[in-house]
């Protein structure tokens, strides 16, 4: 059916006014917003075809666990991704009531009944789609009546994902706590980057409208400002049996121009460590993610900062203009030396009278300086002795644990023990007290060749301190770095973790013998530390690597068919790489012959599954290693 936009927004009015039963009301077709994005239901001869999709069915899904009243689960890595706007996002934020947000932007707390109009900047949130924003509840106030909601997603890590809510009733205030039954889904598409509502059944007679408030319910989508985006329907329900469609506009009526910095340090934008008295040096990459073209200056500005905020040295750059895609690297040698030992931070902000979207223009990459006493150090990402604040991680089963990796300041350093903060367990419930196992591996693979592996039993263990484990034999490192791995005997023993601070991103998790990215890495650190000697002869890491580092860096990372290999050469000859997975099995090898100075290879990636791997370049008996990601294509 055609139904005008005016005769609609004259019948939503009227509804908001008159208090009355919300109506249900197919609606037809509607936008642009000021971007592009349009949208088709189901009745109209061009629109999408209502074909429900029952993902419980499907293998592979996953029930969303947590929910209850006005709250969220998320973020959720659903493999691949989806764009939206002008940017890219692989995690959402599942909403009870009825609302999806996507990436960290995207990730509310909540977003609760009165709710807003869209698109409503400096909200209760933005970056997100509404199939039913409304008052919907997962919790029961009485056992006897459960509340029959559930939610799940599947995703098939390539291009598709659907978001389920299942039987889900609204929340009413009485002693059962809810009401009615709602089933929907939201299907978001990477082929063309489209956004797709279905409704199977709503109850709109058991709908909670609340006269206090001028928004009960909205279905639409705004985007990371707020300042866009399409409303469809207010107090208004969408028809059972019925599918609405969001279409990618083609072309952009009003492109993005966003900058944000994407590492400081390195690529991995992760923790690095100094010795007391080094002088640092800073290399930063900024990059243009949307997809319009800063006509006017973007400021880079770069600090050092203590955890109090305070600056220690600061630049700036301007950057005359910033195509998308381009991703310039800035590099600095301050003549800053590091005179006391702790944690501290690289900062780099952009700013632009062009830029729509402050949220992402700040990046943060931890540093820690490291003492030298008596040829004896510690290098550590916690951000006190005793830890500033910790609280317990506790992994699901024997022998599963957590892991960092810690590159040395200098090279050569011995490493002679590893230090961990263990938590006990006082639960009589958990059976025997448990030990734990410390095993220390190379960097050529996540984990990669065993150095050492050591059992520490329970009965020499203190809770609530930083307990030492010597090696059985040292371990010296010439290059690269190592990884440290804790895994717990059974559940009755834990590891210490901190959420404050920067942090240095070097987290994984083991579950089942396989590792991983942390999925909080971005927000803690497990507190394990190492200890060693040899750092009265060390050379610091800003003069070593400038003599006999190979200057390898990969890009783009993540990547996706390809590689660019950038390598800084002392003299001409051959070079030999070799691509890793994560465990540490050879997938590809090649063999260039290089000149001197900056040399550029592209390597493709053909045939290789989505996750981490590393490329370890090697040349005149020198290498080096580095990390990226393969997402899928």
């Amino acid at each position: 059916m055609k139904v005008s936009m005016e005769i609609l927004c004259l019948l939503l009015l009227c509804l908001g006014f008159l208090g009355g039963s919300p109506l249900q009301l197919g609606a037809a077709s509607g936008g642009p917003d000021a971007y592009g994005y349009t949208w088709r239901d189901s009745a109209e001869p061009n629109g999408p075809a209502y074909q429900w999709i029952d993902v419980r069915q499907r293998a592979g899904a996953l029930q969303l666990l947590g929910l209850g009243d006005d709250n969220s689960v998320g973020p959720i890595n659903f493999g691949w991704d989806f764009h939206y706007y002008w940017l890219d996002f692989d995690e959402l934020t599942f909403g009870s009531n009825g609302w999806i947000g996507l990436g960290e932007e995207g990730d509310v707390n909540t977003i609760s009944h009165c709710f807003p109009g869209l698109p409503s900047s400096g909200g209760a949130a933005d970056n997100f789609i509404a199939p039913l924003l409304s008052d919907l509840n997962f919790a029961s106030n009485n056992i006897n009546f459960p509340n029959p909601g559930t939610a799940f997603i599947w995703s098939n890590l390539q291009d598709s994902v659907i978001l389920q809510y299942q039987d889900v009733p609204f929340w009413r205030d009485d002693t059962i706590n809810w009401t009615g039954a709602n089933t929907f889904q939201v299907i978001l598409s990477g082929r063309d980057s489209s956004i797709t509502f279905q409704y199977q059944n709503l109850d709109p007679s058991a709908f909670n409208q609340i006269t206090t408030c001028e928004t009960d319910l909205v279905v639409g989508l705004e985007n990371i400002t707020g300042a866009d985006g399409l409303e469809l329907l207010r107090e208004s329900f969408p028809d059972n049996n019925y599918a609405i469609k969001f279409y990618y506009p083609s072309p952009v009526l009003q492109p993005a121009a966003d900058a944000t910095p994407l590492w400081n340090g390195d690529a991995n934008n992760s923790g690095r460590f100094y010795f007391r008295d080094d002088t640092i040096n800073f290399s930063t990459s900024v990059s243009n993610i949307g997809n319009g073209t800063f006509s006017q200056p973007v400021r880079v500005n770069v600090s050092l900062r203590n955890l109090l905020q305070q600056p220690l040295w600061e630049d700036s750059t301007d950057l005359a203009t910033l195509n998308p895609g381009a991703m310039p690297v800035l590099d600095y040698t301050p003549d800053y030396v590091l005179k006391s030992p702790g944690e501290y931070y690289f900062a780099t902000t952009t700013s632009s009278s062009e830029d729509p979207n402050p949220k992402n223009n700040a990046n943060y990459a931890e540093v820690n300086v490291a003492d030298c006493n008596s040829d004896t150090f510690q290098l550590s990402y916690a951000s006190g002795d005793p830890p500033t604040s910790f609280f317990v991680w506790g992994g699901g089963g024997p022998l599963d644990g957590v892991g960092t990796y810690i590159v040395p300041p200098a090279y050569p350093l011995t490493i002679e023990a590893v230090d961990c903060w263990i938590i006990g367990d006082n639960d009589p419930n958990n059976g025997s007290p448990g030990g734990y196992y410390i095993k220390v591996y190379d960097d050529n693979g996540v984990p990669g060749t065993l150095l050492d592996s050591i059992f520490v039993p329970r009965n020499v263990v203190q809770e609530g301190a930083w307990n030492r484990t010597v090696l059985n034999n040292p371990i010296t490192v010439n290059s690269g770095g190592i990884l440290i791995a804790w895994t717990q005997e059974n559940d009755s023993i834990f590891l210490g973790a901190e959420n404050v601070g920067p942090v240095s991103r070097w987290a994984f998790e083991i579950l089942g013998g396989t590792w991983t990215d942390y999925r909080f890495a971005e927000e803690e650190d497990f507190l394990i530390r190492v200890a060693g000697t040899g750092c009265n002869v060390h050379v610091p890491v800003s003069v070593s690597e400038a003599q006999s580092a190979l200057g390898l860096t990969v890009f783009p990372n993540p990547a996706s068919d390809h590689l660019q290999i950038s390598l800084d050469l002392p003299n001409s000859g051959p070079v030999e790489w070799t691509i890793y997975d994560a465990y540490g099995r050879a997938h590809i090898e090649n063999r260039q012959l290089a000149g001197l100075g900056s040399q550029f290879f592209r390597q493709e990636l053909p045939r290789l599954s989505a996750g981490i791997y590393f490329l370890q370049a090697r040349f005149n008996g020198r290498q080096e290693t580095r990390r990226f990601v393969l997402q899928p294509q």
